[in-house]
């Protein structure tokens, strides 16, 4: 469980945010509240940045015409470099898949943490930030707390490095989730 100021419901003396325990359940059903699901179409998604994806037309025939909600974990590990080459606007709609297999630490999941994590932190580079700036920008207030409180939910059991990766992304532009 982690601890942090989530609007779990509302205290009986009214309506604020407050600290609360929350668990894997619930920011699983934050995320899922957050981002509802939409048929993907990736037709387009190595249009800008990924022409050198050699799995492209793998993860296109896998993706294309499901919604995030029935991707597979063992899918997004074997695909866990696409966020690499996808073009931002696609990055938003696979996130949400991606962050509940970190979330719910699906046993197929290994190497994607190394590869999502580092693409959550806002690039200190103002050359490097448009691209983050355009998939993030796009995100709702409540898709944004969402990604929030996985990554503080992440935190709550990470040592070394990976600590410091999800303290990055974190403090980037997810603190309280409100990037």
């Amino acid at each position: 469980m982690c601890r942090f100021t989530f609007p779990v419901s509302k205290p009986s003396d009214g309506p604020g945010v407050y600290i609360s325990w929350v668990t894997i359940d619930d920011v699983s059903a934050e995320i899922v509240r957050a981002f509802p699901p939409r048929v993907m179409n990736f037709d387009t998604a190595f249009v800008n940045y990924g022409s050198a994806y050699l799995d492209a037309e793998t993860f296109k025939a896998g993706a294309t015409g499901r919604d995030w909600k029935s991707l597979p974990a063992a899918f997004l590990e074997r695909h866990h470099d696409v966020l690499l080459s996808l073009d931002p606007a696609l990055f938003a709609q696979l996130l949400p898949a991606l962050l509940l297999a970190l979330v719910q630490d699906a046993p197929e999941i290994d190497k994607l943490p190394y590869f999502v994590i580092p693409e959550l932190r806002r690039p200190a580079s103002a050359a490097e930030q448009p691209r983050f700036d355009a998939w993030a920008g796009a995100l709702t207030s409540a898709q944004k707390s969402a990604v929030g409180h996985a990554l503080e939910l992440l935190l709550e059991d990470a040592r070394g490095p990976e600590r410091e990766r999800l303290e990055a992304a974190l403090n980037s532009y997810w603190q309280s989730g409100e990037g």
